[in-house]
């Protein structure tokens, strides 16, 4: 935490030099609070790219430890005040100019450090800044590194961030290069609500995530044990499916034709599900710290469980993972940013005391069905926003909500033994695991043929297909688990068929 605080220091730092010294950087002032918001979340993320990035290089490249990469790489991230300092003494702006065709990028790559060659892409405080950063990763790979080879190695890591730096500046042109389409062109083709503000952020964030990803994985074994213990993929498989349900849906009302999905749509779109999938390992997270006793008796292999020291890691992924999924909505309409913050607060009343309506019988399905429902809001709200409720299907909607509220109970067969002795009550507690089993299983089938019947679900091929799938899984493998698995592939099925 303490290395956070002090990279989103020297960040601020570096913005109020912009802000101070250089006459094109008044985003503070003439723009709305939104645009300012989104305008610091791109700087960090910026930023965060090629500190991750730089890391990486030394650390893997350059055969540094990890903790030292850390460590360097955070005092060298310092250099990015020289620019400021430098454009504002010569009269000049250090702002970011986005390339959006690559006409230039063999100009820049090699001339930048030609003082008497004109490079347009970046400023005198640039290029220094950049030459100086090359020049400590130069020295600090080929004096504190004891492999061999180590100033080969050295020259190779100083390429390789120098690389990462123009990348940086040329995402736009990669993107255009691989649609065939300007940047502008796809802005104005966008039916999700792409805009120049926020179209930053769908260059970096996938990025970020897979370096940041691999930074943790190195850097924090005990948090990315964690982690890796919230990301349950079925269950959060049907969060994401629900809202991905909700977007079709709202597609489909506005009657948009099949070559809507243009490459910004589908990064947006992925975000949207990432940032649904992001609450869920935070509601997991929560929900894993207050059933601890549970899980000593009908889930031992649980990190926490094994090693109750973990709980600072269980919350730091409760909190971190929450506030990234709520920035991260941010970046669609108004409506996204408070459906998630519902999202959350229902896990909230769902796991913590006082309430934690976990313990109710039939109340706790219904709040697990209300959050899925809120998913797929979300959804629908990505193309509809505040005209979401006027484009439900009401009937339909229900007849979901009534198959997730009975398949949601199948989760607690194999908590019996630690539900009973916390005094939660389920159906499994009342008629055993067993029998709740097929009492559970004959209800859907039940459901299935009255909604087949009424004509809310068509007898089509996926219909018929996750019906005999659960069918077969149901009465074959009677494994909880198992049955879990093809429900949601069951509802994936019935939900995007």
């Amino acid at each position: 935490m303490a290395g956070t605080a002090t990279f989103l220091a020297i960040i601020f730092i570096r913005n109020q030099l912009e802000l101070l010294l250089e006459q094109d950087h008044n985003i503070t002032i003439s723009l709305s609070t939104a645009t300012v918001l989104a305008d610091y979340i791109h700087v960090v993320m910026a930023w965060s790219y090629i500190y991750l990035m730089s890391v990486i290089i030394l650390a893997t490249v350059g055969r540094c430890s990890w903790v030292g990469a850390n460590r360097v790489s955070l005092c060298g991230l310092m250099l990015i005040w020289v620019p400021p300092l430098l454009d504002g003494l010569f009269g000049h702006s250090g702002a970011i100019v986005y390339q959006y065709s690559f006409d230039s990028f063999f100009s820049s790559f090699t001339h930048l450090f030609l003082p008497w060659v004109d490079v347009n892409y970046v400023t005198l405080g640039v290029r220094v800044e950049i030459f100086l950063v090359m020049l400590a990763t130069l020295l600090y790979v080929g004096m504190c590194s004891h492999s061999q080879l180590r100033w080969w190695r050295a020259g190779l890591c100083g390429f390789l961030i120098y690389c990462a730096i123009f990348t940086m500046g040329y995402l736009p042109a990669f993107i255009s290069f691989l649609t065939g389409m300007s940047h502008s062109e796809l802005l104005q083709q966008s039916v999700l609500g792409v805009t120049a503000t926020n179209a930053p952020i769908l260059w970096y964030l996938p990025m970020i995530l897979i370096l940041g990803m691999w930074h943790l994985a190195e850097t924090q074994t005990r948090l990315w044990c964690v982690l890796k213990s919230c990301v349950r993929i079925e269950r959060m498989l049907i969060y994401v499916l629900f809202t991905l349900a909700g977007v079709m849906q709202g597609i489909d009302n506005a009657l948009l034709s099949g070559d809507w999905l243009n490459v910004y749509d589908i990064l947006l779109l992925s975000l949207a599900l990432l940032s649904v999938a992001i609450a869920f390992i935070a509601m997991t997270a929560l929900n894993d710290i207050h059933d601890i006793q549970i899980d000593v008796l009908s889930n031992p292999s649980r990190p926490l469980v094994a090693d109750p020291s973990l709980i600072d890691e269980y919350r730091c992924i409760a909190f971190v993972g929450s506030m990234i999924g709520i920035g991260v909505s941010f970046g669609y309409n108004i409506s996204q940013p408070i459906l998630l913050i519902s999202m959350l607060s229902l896990g909230c009343l769902y796991s913590v005391p006082p309430f934690r309506l976990r313990r109710y019988l039939f109340v706790a399905p219904i709040v697990l069905t209300a959050i899925v429902m809120v998913c797929y809001l979300f959804g629908m709200a990505m193309v509809w926003n505040n005209s979401t409720p006027e484009q439900l299907n009401l009937p339909e909607l229900c007849s979901l909500a009534l198959l997730f509220f009975i398949a949601c109970q199948f989760k607690d067969l194999k908590d019996v033994e630690g539900d009973r002795a916390n005094g939660v009550a389920t159906l499994a507690v009342y008629l055993g695991a067993q029998r709740t089993y097929w009492v559970l299983g004959t209800l859907l089938l039940i459901e299935l043929a009255v909604l087949v019947s009424v004509g809310f679900l068509s007898l089509s091929a996926p219909s018929i297909m996750a019906g005999c799938l659960f069918l077969l899984t149901w009465i074959v493998f009677k494994n909880n688990e198992w049955l879990i698995s093809a429900l949601v592939v069951c509802l994936g099925i019935l939900l995007l068929k």
